[in-house]
């Protein structure tokens, strides 16, 4: 059993099982799951939630669209409305799953075993961790961290995600678009100056990609070839050092 992050429910998970007998008379074992939402300040059950929220122990509130965040039978991110009438599914194959304390970003375990990011506004997946191998990932209080449980270890990563189209900007220098896919687009350099561009995965792994007089003001970069994933771009440029955030979108 799990309380609901806004403390109003109580999800109570019963597990169902029997045999059917066949024309052999050979039992076949069944089993079904029933969810069961308990209204903790009434202290009442409300009546059994639709057959897709069967491993509802797992529930987040988002207080902006008064809705609730639930995992299906599949490990699907499904929403519903306060009366847990299904609206639609927010997550493909999330698994358990946490949301930002801003509400803009949910994390959760991906396609296959890896941990992937989806905006919430949207609910497109924004890049895949492809370095992250997890089976519980949690945002810490601030949002600032993605803890990420799995492997017999706990790793902590910086949640690199977008702040808007146009990328991060610092003193001037910004990187577009974000997320990105063939080209990586560096603007508010000093022109005719010495630069330098790097880009380094969240295991700190960096790539030169530009290194020499900047011949204008922007430089677009090919990054084609990286994983998709949260980067940081690490600039030089006109006695300035900076480390800008950048998500590598999917194909």
């Amino acid at each position: 059993m799990r309380p609901s992050t806004d403390g109003r429910y109580l999800l109570l998970v019963l597990r169902r099982r029997w045999n059917e007998y066949g024309r052999g008379g050979s039992p076949q074992p069944r089993a079904a799951y029933e969810t069961w939402p308990v209204d903790i300040p009434a202290r009442r059950l409300v009546g059994m939630a639709p057959s897709f929220a069967h491993l509802g122990g797992w529930i987040r509130w988002l207080r902006g669209q008064q809705r609730y965040l639930m995992l299906n039978e599949h490990g699907d991110v499904v929403v519903v409305d306060t009366a847990f009438r299904l609206v639609g599914t927010a997550a493909y194959k999330a698994g358990l799953f946490d949301i930002s304390p801003d509400e803009r970003y949910l994390v959760g375990k991906g396609s296959g075993i890896y941990m992937a990011l989806w905006d919430i506004q949207t609910w497109q997946k924004v890049c895949q961790y492809t370095y992250a191998r997890a089976d519980v990932s949690d945002f810490s209080p601030s949002g600032q961290y993605i803890m990420v449980f799995g492997d017999r270890s706990v790793v902590v990563y910086r949640a690199m995600v977008p702040t808007g189209v146009e990328g991060e900007q610092e003193q001037g220098v910004r990187v577009y678009p974000v997320p990105g896919q063939e080209t990586l687009r560096v603007a508010g350099l000093a022109a005719g100056t010495p630069a330098r561009v790097k880009i380094a995965d969240e295991l700190g792994r960096s790539q030169l990609l530009f290194e020499g007089v900047a011949p204008s003001a922007e430089l677009s970069l090919p990054v084609a070839s990286l994983a998709a994933g949260a980067y940081q771009v690490h600039v030089h440029s006109g006695g300035r050092a900076l480390a800008l955030p950048y998500l590598k979108g999917e194909p």
